[in-house]
């Protein structure tokens, strides 16, 4: 017989980085998203060093976007 692990032993994980422009300067507040499905997901600003962290993902496969002004 089998049994879930309880809710707090379930493996999370997450993604960091930095958003940059092809400059390789850093974009300061630029929206960070990564989604799975309708109820899945995480969103940030980035830093101002550019730098952000989407926390407690679990696993599975995510649709990653990155927006900001003035930028396409």
């Amino acid at each position: 017989l089998g049994a879930a692990p309880p809710a707090a032993a379930q493996a999370r994980g997450g993604i960091n980085g930095t958003v940059t422009a092809t400059d390789r300067s850093a974009v300061v507040g630029a929206r960070v998203r990564a989604v799975s499905g309708p109820n899945a997901g995480a969103q940030a600003f980035s830093a101002a060093n550019g730098l952000y962290r989407l926390g407690n993902l679990v696993p599975g496969v995510y649709v990653f976007s990155a927006t900001a002004n003035g930028f396409q």
